[in-house]
């Protein structure tokens, strides 16, 4: 049975491991002073921070319609027997429920769907373990088993100067964008598998705290786990400048550790970028090695 993968374009993978992979994307939409964009075609994420930064409105983000889902797999399903749609968790967007709506409207498809129960590159990851599962030969209950479990060790931290992207979008509430935003308190937040929004868990003074705190969270996660694991490690960051002094941090962090590891970095498309803003940086752990019997 020929399978395809399609994910939508929260993932934040670069484009030459899509490419690679054979990873089909639909795109979120992005809307910014009375105009739409499809996230990643009709707008690249420099371009989007450049224009918020001149903007008097904070960006707005809305699911592809259950039309646009059918468009795709429509197109896929004379490509392949069966498709494995594996998107943004359902508590952060409608995109799922689209996609469920999709194959409601046409139940001839023959589409599994996958909630990551992750956003940006924790989705991203999920997403190449699906794939190197495929090129592995294993069938398709056996790859969204595995997905199951794998998405319950995904953990995502993240930091931001200003919390009113995420206060505005209603992923996180009010109070907590008031403290988060109180003279150089940075907030530390994290998504994971039970989460239902992104969570506040710590908050600390200054940028050197917030980067030894990241770091912490590397050491937990690698000593709560077997050592014969091969890591996949993540950098997500909106633009560089924010993540530039701890990009080097985690780098030398991560070689002073005896492990296997893969090492992925890339910018925050514009949908992820319009909840959290330009500031946000953060980490993706993952034991992607474990699934894979490397």
């Amino acid at each position: 049975m020929k399978i395809g993968i399609l994910t939508d374009s929260t993932c934040d993978l670069p484009e030459n491991i899509l490419k690679k992979h054979e990873i089909n994307v639909i795109p979120l939409n992005v809307s910014l002073d009375k105009k739409q964009y499809k996230d990643q075609v009709d707008i690249s994420s420099i371009d989007f921070f450049d224009k918020i930064k001149k903007s008097n409105e904070l960006p707005t983000t809305s699911q592809p319609s259950a039309g646009e889902f059918g468009e795709i797999y429509s197109k896929l399903d004379e490509k392949y027997d069966h498709i494995l749609s594996i998107h943004l968790s359902k508590h952060l967007s409608g995109t799922i429920q689209s996609a469920k709506l999709a194959l409601q409207n046409n139940p001839k498809l023959n589409v599994t769907i996958v909630d990551s129960k992750s956003a940006s590159m924790g989705l991203g990851f999920l997403v190449i373990l699906a794939a190197k599962l495929l090129k592995s030969n294993y069938k398709l209950d056996e790859i969204v088993n595995k997905l199951k479990k794998a998405r319950e060790e995904t953990q995502v931290y993240l930091t931001v100067d200003n919390l009113s992207f995420l206060q505005k979008g209603g992923r996180i509430n009010k109070a907590e964008s008031f403290i988060g935003n109180l003279i150089n308190l940075k907030p530390i937040l994290k998504l994971d598998y039970n989460s239902t929004s992104v969570e506040p868990v710590d908050k600390v003074r200054g940028n050197k705290k917030t980067n030894k705190k990241f770091l912490n969270y590397i050491d937990d996660y690698i000593n709560n786990n077997e050592a014969k694991d091969i890591y996949w490690f993540g950098l997500l960051y909106g633009e560089f400048e924010y993540a530039k002094e701890f990009k080097e941090k985690f780098e030398n962090h991560l070689n002073t550790k005896d492990i296997n590891y893969k090492y992925f970095k890339n910018n925050v498309g514009p949908v992820i970028g319009s909840h959290t803003g330009p500031s946000v940086y953060g980490i993706i752990l993952f034991k992607g090695g474990k699934y894979l019997d490397e």
